[in-house]
């Protein structure tokens, strides 16, 4: 796999990648799992949101 970093003794929450480029998140962080929700939840929100709006405002 290699996808994941889960180190409990690495303080750090974001760590670079062990191959390629860029970062990851170090999941033995509980910050991890919150930012990971709120990545997933936001963009969802900004979709959903406005259309049951718009849906809502227009059967007035």
């Amino acid at each position: 796999m290699g996808n994941v970093f889960y180190n409990p003794d690495d303080p750090e929450l974001f760590v670079e990648k062990k191959y390629g480029f860029g970062q990851t998140f170090n999941m033995a962080h509980k910050q991890a799992y919150y930012l990971l929700l709120f990545l997933i939840i936001f963009p969802i929100a900004i979709i959903v949101i406005p259309l049951y709006l718009l849906v809502y405002n227009c059967s007035r």
